[in-house]
């Protein structure tokens, strides 16, 4: 399987506003480099995101994937807790 990754935020400036939820954890990192832009893609082509949140952030990278991706994409996250769940947009 040949992959290509990028260090960078997995949330683009078009889903800013839903870190503004004051529920959501505030150490949310979302400054810095767009991963999107390092990976010279757009987000709706994203076929698997591998995300390892912080506790409570879980939540908040569930509505940005479900905003941002595309049907058929499918989210791998690692919980400290829980373990790994995949998760795959309808």
């Amino acid at each position: 399987i040949e992959a290509e990754f990028a260090a960078g935020s997995f949330v683009p400036a078009s889903a800013q506003f839903l870190l503004d939820n004051a529920e959501w954890p505030e150490n949310l990192a979302c400054g810095g480099s767009d991963g999107h832009d390092a990976l010279d893609i757009d987000p709706t082509d994203i076929d698997l995101v591998f995300v390892f949140p912080w506790p409570g952030e879980a939540r908040v990278i569930e509505s940005v994937f479900a905003r941002i991706c595309d049907p058929g994409a499918m989210l791998l996250m690692w919980e400290r807790v829980e373990g790994a769940r995949l998760l795959r947009k309808d």
